[in-house]
C-alpha cells in the first residue's frame, strides 16, 4: 500500500484474506478497493470488516471501520448509510473504554 499499488495490495489483502478472516485485511482490501475506484466493494468489506470488529469486541477497530464506511459512503453517493454509520462510529468511540481514538 505504501507504493499506491492498489491492484497489488488489494490481490494481497483477498489472499491473507482467503487465510485468515481479520479486520485488518477487511480495512486494508476496502482502503485498496476505494483507491481502484471501486466505492461498492469498498463498502462491502469495509462492512464485513466492522461486523467482524464487533463479533469480536473490539471497539476500536469497530470505529476505524465504520469511519472508512462512512467515507466510502459518502463517495459513492450513498448518503443514508453515512448518515447511519457516522453517528455509530462516534458512539463506539466516546463510550468505550478500550479505545484510544481521540474523544471529542
Amino acid at each position: 500500500m505504501a507504493r499506491a499499488d492498489w491492484a497489488e495490495a488489494r490481490a494481497a489483502f483477498m489472499a491473507a484474506l482467503k487465510l485468515e478472516e481479520t479486520v485488518e485485511g477487511y480495512e486494508g482490501l476496502g482502503i485498496a478497493a476505494r483507491y481502484e475506484l471501486d466505492g461498492q466493494t469498498a463498502i462491502t468489506v469495509h462492512e464485513s470488516g466492522y461486523r467482524l470488529a464487533r463479533r469480536l469486541g473490539n471497539d476500536e477497530s469497530a470505529a476505524r471501520l465504520a469511519i472508512q464506511l462512512a467515507y466510502d459512503a459518502s463517495r459513492v453517493g450513498r448518503r443514508v448509510l453515512y448518515r447511519r454509520t457516522f453517528p455509530t462510529c462516534r458512539a463506539i468511540s466516546r463510550w468505550s473504554p478500550t479505545t484510544t481514538l481521540r474523544r471529542h
